[in-house]
């Protein structure tokens, strides 16, 4: 015969059961699994303009590492392209070589002083302008299959035909070069109107050669829009759907503590979201060292990626 202790009574039963429900329907809901993602690019403050033996550590998880020429008037640039080969040699992967706006009608990033002085050794010599079309002819003898324009911290903010006409000619170069090019672009634009429509003229200038987009400071502008990032977030992405096409879009984040993507939680959330828009494209902004600390070492490591 059981006792009491052994066997309880239906009513203890009922009681068990009944907190065992209560308690799922109070815990918090786990986040939706991250689906495979088709493409993760590498860049970091400096875009990598020297040697750097822990990329060679991720050039697995990275499918493509972002690697800065200066403009001509920041620096000499004397022995870049051997010194660019030998690094792509060393690391192996995929390398995009990344350029900043470059001319002579004095609002590109090439003509910034502030910008030139604040790179390692940095001066500014804006005797050494030259016209875009031959600062990309230097471009031409580094072994990297993609080019990358990004609009970055111009001396002066240029006109909408001005920035467009930059960026058209850089992607029919490239592409006459064989290479797919990249047009970089910032979301903190798309909040300010004058810079928006800057921005989509640039987008259509290039619609029709350029292979990718990608959008930098999207998560902080998510947190100026409103106070529910992740709506903010929703609204920013249909605004790029309209200008870029999902499937060449390509979305950047950083684990900056003042972001929403600061932990895994909300870098998880941040990815779910934008697969959620159909893109499937994403870029880190980090040093190679912080990623080798946890939680990021593992994260990155375990994120599921498409087969190829």
């Amino acid at each position: 015969m059981e006792t009491s202790i052994q066997r309880p009574s239906r009513v203890w039963l009922a009681i068990i059961v009944l907190y065992a429900i209560s308690a799922r329907a109070q815990a918090p809901a786990e986040l939706p699994a991250i689906k495979p993602i088709e493409s993760l690019w590498l860049t970091s403050p400096q875009l990598f303009t020297g040697p750097s033996t822990e990329l060679k550590n991720w050039r697995r998880v990275f499918d493509g590492i972002m690697l800065l020429k200066l403009p001509p008037t920041f620096s000499d640039n004397g022995d870049f392209t051997t010194r660019a080969n030998a690094l792509i040699k060393d690391v192996g992967g995929e390398f995009v070589l990344v350029t900043l706006p470059v001319g002579t009608e004095g609002w590109e990033s090439s003509a910034n002083r502030r910008l030139a002085e604040r790179q390692p050794g940095g001066h500014y010599d804006p005797a050494k302008a030259v016209p875009q079309l031959q600062w990309l002819e230097t471009l031409r003898g580094i072994d990297s299959s993609t080019w990358a324009w990004i609009l970055e911290q111009p001396a002066r903010m240029p006109s909408p035909e001005q920035a467009a006409k930059s960026a058209a000619e850089f992607v029919r170069f490239a592409k006459a070069q064989h290479k797919k090019a990249a047009i970089w672009l910032s979301a903190e634009a798309l909040t300010k109107p004058r810079f928006e429509e800057l921005t989509r003229s640039i987008c259509e200038a290039t619609s029709a050669g350029a292979d990718f987009y990608g959008w930098m400071d999207l998560p902080g502008a998510a947190m100026q829009a409103g106070a529910n990032w992740q709506e903010s977030l929703n609204a920013l992405l249909d605004e790029i759907l309209a200008m870029t096409p999902r499937e060449k879009t390509i979305i950047q984040w950083s684990h900056l503590p003042n972001l929403p993507t600061k932990d895994v939680a909300g870098t998880t959330a941040y990815i779910i979201a934008c697969q959620a828009k159909g893109i499937n494209r994403f870029c880190l902004l980090s040093r190679p060292q912080f990623l080798g600390r946890s939680p990021w070492n593992d994260f990155y490591r375990r994120l599921p990626k498409t087969a190829r």
